[in-house]
């Protein structure tokens, strides 16, 4: 759902309504929403003594990696030297971004629930 959104907003004519934006963009935010389920996924995924320290590790990453991501995004700008705000110059940036999130979500889709074997009987 995530790419499909992405899609649709890099392929936008520039009269794009404020209530077609503002649809788009709400449903970027509830889609996105899900996303803290990786703190809840992580921590059923390390064993107790290490689940702190992979949660540091998320932090970090969805810090550094936005911001590493972002310096290569600014770089397409010069494949566009005099149009660099142009339609074809948002469109070629929104590509990697639609393609990251799509690997993601099918290596994400190929991991294992984990909470029925942690789970401990009640005595």
């Amino acid at each position: 759902m995530l790419v499909a959104v992405l899609s649709i907003l890099a392929d936008l004519p520039a009269a794009t309504g404020f209530g077609i934006l503002t649809l788009l963009f709400f449903a970027f935010g509830i889609i996105r929403s899900s996303g803290l389920l990786i703190y809840v996924h992580i921590r059923e995924r390390m064993p107790m003594g290490m689940a702190e320290t992979a949660m540091t590790g998320i932090n970090f990453f969805t810090m550094i990696g936005p911001a590493f991501f972002l310096q290569d995004l600014g770089m397409m700008q010069t494949l566009y030297p005099e149009a660099s705000r142009g339609p074809q110059a948002f469109m070629l940036s929104f590509a990697p971004c639609a393609g990251g999130c799509l690997i993601a979500g099918i290596l994400y889709m190929l991991t294992q629930e984990t909470g029925a074997r942690r789970r401990q009987p009640r005595a």
